[in-house]
């Protein structure tokens, strides 16, 4: 099984610098970055024969922000039908 997790503060050192949540400016860029790395992950799980399992994505505050992160997460891991678990 693989596992991994997702934060579109990972896209770039100062994407959460501010607040520690993506910006709403940020939208397609974390969008982009999700679909992006789940994208590699199921790629790797197919190479290794192994299941992919998202353990970790959406630690954020209850703000627009936050739920931005969620749903541009969440759209990426669903395209690919993944199993995944809320952080």
């Amino acid at each position: 099984m693989l596992n991994d997790h997702t934060y579109c503060c990972q896209a770039s050192p100062s994407m959460c610098s501010a607040t520690g949540e993506p910006p709403l400016s940020a939208k397609s860029t974390c969008e982009k970055f999700h679909k992006d790395k789940i994208d590699v992950r199921v790629q790797n799980a197919k190479d290794l024969g192994v299941g992919l399992f998202i353990t970790e994505f959406g630690a954020c505050a209850n703000t627009k922000a936050c739920v931005m992160e969620i749903n541009a997460a969440l759209d990426a891991i669903d395209a690919h039908m993944l199993s995944w678990g809320y952080w």
